[in-house]
């Protein structure tokens, strides 16, 4: 017992614990991170877990041009002294539920296992997590899913999450608009996320709204889905402004 505490003391006072924020990041493009690129999106207080190594980087390696990610981290490191590691995981075009292909959260779908693979790495290596960030949706609302089926999924996807990770922090974006617009099924999955009654952030303790796409103008979507490189940063500094508000 005293070994495990003298281990577990160790840890904690470990300098490079105790000076970043790790997450996990799930989700689709918008996660992923994708921009017009009209504005550079660099940070110095970026790092990206690759599976072994948490490199210093200006924008994660998958991202589309430019992410929010960045200005997140910049913004936390203003707000909290450290610097930010990103287990960067969006995939495009990926859904809660099955729809077309695999290339979805839910559990018959391709992207779950290698993100925990990779995030158990994370931990082993940087300790545990300081939550999980997650947009995803927009593309079930582009599909022809039954609501109820995209709600399980969802469902399905915290529950799988707080499993796997012990009811961590799971930071929830809400969705925006399609090509289409502000379509019924985007409120129909906009409802899934939160509707002040039953929705994901109501039901579950442990998630928590930190960013509201339906509150940006269209202006900010450079094709009608995608932001711009400009939203991309207020989207960071958003989300980080209130992760720092649910951790403090």
């Amino acid at each position: 017992m005293l070994m495990y505490f003298s281990a577990l003391q160790a840890h904690l006072d470990n300098p490079l614990v105790a000076q970043k924020l790790s997450f996990l990041v799930v989700g689709d493009s918008i996660a992923n991170g994708t921009s017009n690129g009209t504005v550079s999106a660099q940070s110095g207080n970026l790092k990206e877990w690759n599976g072994s190594v948490a490199n210093n980087v200006n924008d994660v390696a998958n991202a589309n041009t430019g992410t929010w990610m960045p200005k997140m981290a910049d913004k936390l490191k203003e707000l909290t002294g450290k610097y930010t590691i990103v287990s960067a995981d969006g995939s495009g075009g990926s859904e809660f539920h099955p729809y077309l292909d695999n290339n979805n959260w839910s559990v018959s779908g391709t992207l779950y296992d290698p993100m925990k693979v990779k995030a158990d790495a994370l931990i082993q290596s940087q300790g545990d997590i300081d939550g999980i960030i997650m947009i995803l949706g927009i593309n079930d609302a582009r599909g022809t899913n039954a609501i109820i089926d995209i709600e399980n999924s969802a469902i399905s996807l915290i529950n799988r999450l707080n499993t796997d990770f012990n009811t961590p922090n799971i930071f929830i974006v809400q969705i925006g608009r399609t090509e289409s617009g502000v379509t019924q099924r985007v409120l129909d999955v906009r409802d899934i996320i939160t509707n002040g009654t039953d929705g994901l952030v109501e039901t579950y303790n442990n998630v928590k709204l930190v960013a509201d796409l339906s509150q940006f103008p269209d202006i900010d979507f450079y094709d009608n889905l995608h932001l711009t490189q400009d939203a991309n940063n207020t989207l960071g500094e958003t989300i980080a402004i209130n992760i720092d508000s649910e951790l403090n």
